[in-house]
């Protein structure tokens, strides 16, 4: 929740403590930037926006 820092102390502890989340987390986050950030998808917007197909 917002502003809860004490729920934030919490998720952080649950991560320290629990090493097979926290991997699952982080390879599941670099899954996520490669499709996100994929060059290939990237340049192709590039390209949209300079052509005035896509927009911002």
């Amino acid at each position: 929740p917002v502003k809860d820092s004490f729920a934030l102390s919490e998720a952080i502890q649950d991560l320290i403590s629990n090493s097979e989340k926290r991997n699952n987390m982080a390879n599941e986050g670099r899954k996520l930037a490669e499709r996100v950030f994929d060059i290939s998808l990237v340049i192709s917007k590039h390209l949209e926006i300079y052509d005035g197909k896509g927009s911002l």
